[in-house]
């Protein structure tokens, strides 16, 4: 009983220092499942059910509407900045035609949206999701053409508070096969993500077909990065399937590179789906167990929204 009133004490708590109170809701056993939803938006499983990957896209206008002066970014020159609601923020990139180019934001209590375009307008790339105020979002595209890239970012939210941001080019080389094949690799994970997203036993059959095909190609480069990617999709699409032991097996794949790859917002989505496969499957010791571990790094992370929302959810086992 104990430690039951801490854990929905401390939980309440946070959710309303959070001021989020239609996210605050606890909910009992029965209806526990139900809390997928919640608990993987909170803990970027929104990720996986839109977007967790860059993308390119036919549209070939920018969505963004730039606000303020253009900045020149430079390879390997972070950029910091305070980012708010509505607000864009765009950064000139010299790139040669051929060149590869690999960006990464860092959030920093904010939602940040990044799309590279090209001289003539076009989208070469974009990151949308997951949704979440903390961690990192990497885009990858090959250029057409020489010139003045735009790489612009904005906050995902019109009401966001002010948060901050760290963006950078972590690489900058003249494409060679292997980075084409990674570019070529990322659309087609796309593609399947696109086919999971029609929600059809169809589509989510074919998605899987696309990641299972695209799974040795990703390897035979040795992309850790988009084989996480491949396999927390296929682990969403068995788990849309109702097949939870192939969830289980999927995220318990992406869980070991994302420990070797230091990637803790990664872990801590996959062990909300393996916790909601668990508690599907009935078995209670193990939803328990995959919630304690999302809680060890919301806490690490410093996710205090979803600190809370797992820690009440971990109460009603008690």
């Amino acid at each position: 009983m104990r430690l039951i009133s801490r854990c929905v004490i401390d939980g309440l708590r946070l959710i309303a220092r959070e001021r989020r109170p239609s996210s605050s809701t606890l909910l009992s056993r029965a209806g526990w499942h139900k809390v997928a939803v919640m608990l993987l938006l909170t803990t970027c499983a929104t990720a996986f059910a839109s977007s967790f990957f860059s993308s390119s896209s036919a549209e070939n206008s920018s969505p963004y509407s730039s606000q303020g002066e253009i900045s020149t970014l430079e390879h390997k020159t972070p950029v910091e900045r305070e980012l708010a609601g509505e607000q864009t923020h765009s950064y000139r990139v010299s790139l040669k035609a051929g060149q590869y180019v690999r960006a990464a934001v860092d959030q920093k209590g904010i939602d940040v949206a990044m799309a590279l375009f090209g001289p003539d307008g076009s989208k070469l790339a974009e990151i949308i999701l997951p949704n979440t105020l903390q961690g990192r979002k990497v885009i990858i595209a090959v250029t057409a053409e020489a010139g003045d890239h735009r790489l612009e970012l904005r906050s995902q939210k019109k009401d966001a508070a002010a948060g901050r941001y760290q963006v950078q080019i972590l690489d900058l080389r003249e494409a060679t096969t292997e980075d084409r094949t990674r570019v070529a690799v990322r659309k087609l994970v796309a593609e399947a993500m696109n086919l999971r997203l029609q929600g059809t036993a169809q589509s989510l059959n074919k998605a899987i077909e696309k990641l299972q095909e695209a799974l040795p190609l990703i390897r035979s480069i040795r992309d850790r990065y988009g084989e996480s990617e491949a396999l927390a999709n296929m682990g969403a699409a068995y788990y849309s399937l109702s097949d939870y032991q192939k969830t289980i097996e999927m995220f318990t794949l992406a869980i070991a590179i994302w420990q070797e790859t230091g990637d803790r917002q990664g872990q801590a989505v996959a062990y909300s789906f393996i916790a909601n496969a668990h508690n599907v499957l009935g078995e209670w010791e193990k939803v328990i167990e995959s919630l304690k571990k999302a809680l060890l790094i919301h806490q690490a992370l410093g996710d205090r929204f979803s600190e809370a929302i797992t820690l009440a959810n971990i109460s009603t086992f008690y």
